[in-house]
């Protein structure tokens, strides 16, 4: 059971990482079209605030949540 929740937290964080990159690669994507075309409609623009700051978000709630998972199952590989 132990070993089954370890790999889902490993295919959890996985897919944030996936879907964080994701998202972040449209932000910069929406900043250089920005920057080479000129301004979005208005509301594209707090979209592309939320797609640089929402990655961050998710990845700082999962280290705070599973960081002793992470060190505890480092400690067991070594």
């Amino acid at each position: 059971m132990a070993a089954t929740l370890r790999f889902v937290l490993y295919l959890l964080a996985l897919v944030a990482l996936v879907t964080g990159l994701n998202v972040l690669m449209g932000g910069v994507g929406r900043l250089i079209s920005t920057l080479t075309v000129g301004t979005p409609s208005a509301i594209l623009i707090p979209a592309m605030v939320l797609e640089f700051i929402i990655p961050f978000v998710v990845y700082g709630m999962y280290w705070k949540l599973f960081k002793k998972d992470i060190a505890k199952s480092s400690a067991e590989l070594a």
